[in-house]
């Protein structure tokens, strides 16, 4: 009988062990997860915070490209205004030029003309009528 007593106690005291072990164990396994799940919280907000940096630094650098892209056609739109405007004056000297030699053609033409009646004595009136010059009816 003491024999009993004896396994019931040692029994006693391997179930009291046992209760204690799995609490201490549901314990210890709360604080690890709870200390995990704050490191994995920590070390998502580090990710977000550099995915964050990352994109904010893509984001200006992209900004910094399109200003000098930006830029760029400003530039090349006023070449190409000044361009035209170069190119229209050149064609306004031309067509002036052109101008004022067909003027200067056209007046030594009249002029041949009229020496021409001059010299065969007709002369035009103010009212457009031909009118000869009798030298014989005097």
């Amino acid at each position: 009988m003491e024999t009993l007593y004896f396994m019931l106690g040692a029994l006693s005291v391997v179930t009291l062990f046992a209760v204690v072990s799995v609490f201490r164990i549901k314990s210890e396994l709360k604080e690890f997860a709870q200390d995990e799940t704050g490191r994995m919280h920590d070390l998502l907000g580090r990710s977000v915070d550099e995915l964050e940096n990352n994109l904010c630094r893509k984001i200006e650098d992209l900004e910094r490209e399109l200003d000098k892209k930006e830029h760029e056609l400003i530039r090349y739109a006023d070449e190409l205004h000044a361009k035209h405007e170069d190119d229209l004056n050149e064609l306004y000297r031309y067509i002036d030029s052109r101008t004022d030699k067909m003027a200067d053609g056209v007046s030594k033409h009249i002029a041949e003309i009229n020496q021409h009646l001059h010299d065969h004595d007709v002369w035009i009136g103010s009212s457009g009528e031909f009118n000869s010059k009798n030298t014989s009816s005097k």
